[in-house]
């Protein structure tokens, strides 16, 4: 996005540099890029935020809210989430399985997060930065974590200067 917030490509990659395309609509000074940068942004919530692999729940994003997901034995795993981030650093979370249950809860931490904290039941837990956490015990109904990321701003320099953005 430019600095003044009114251009966004409409696809960027993850590692690299997308440039705008010229306006397609002059008279507006719009292209389809302007509006599906935001639009992105409010379908966030619709990606697979909690779901499941072979050793039990995964964690993608951070949002207030729930997700119940069935492990392979059938088991249903509720996971509470309490969290204001990205304003804030913290994420409490709890996990409540519908019976005790030995299973490996996988967090996503960020690459970016260099300097992450993380504890289930009070308990530290290892944590690398771009892999996932994974506690694995058995669960009973209210265990509890918290996870601190590390929200330092960071310059990420484009991989090619461009000039004459529109």
């Amino acid at each position: 996005m430019r600095r003044d917030g009114r251009w966004w490509p409409y696809w960027n990659p993850l590692i690299g540099q997308r440039v705008p395309s010229p306006y397609q609509h002059p008279d507006v000074a719009l292209s389809c890029c302007v509006a599906s940068g935001p639009r992105g942004l409010l379908l966030t919530p619709c990606w697979w935020a909690v779901m499941t692999d072979h050793e039990g729940p995964v964690v993608n994003l951070y949002a207030p809210g729930s997700a119940t997901v069935k492990l392979e034995d059938g088991a249903e795993v509720t996971i509470l989430q309490e969290t204001d981030y990205p304003v804030n650093d913290q994420v409490r979370f709890t996990v409540q399985p519908s019976q005790e249950n030995r299973f490996a809860l996988k967090l996503r931490i960020p690459a970016w997060s260099r300097i992450t904290s993380l504890s289930v039941n009070s308990q530290e837990v290892p944590c690398p930065a771009g892999a996932y956490a994974r506690p694995e015990h058995d669960w009973r109904r209210d265990d509890s974590g918290a996870l601190k990321l590390d929200l330092r701003g960071r310059a990420v320099p484009a991989p090619v200067a461009r000039r004459n953005w529109p």
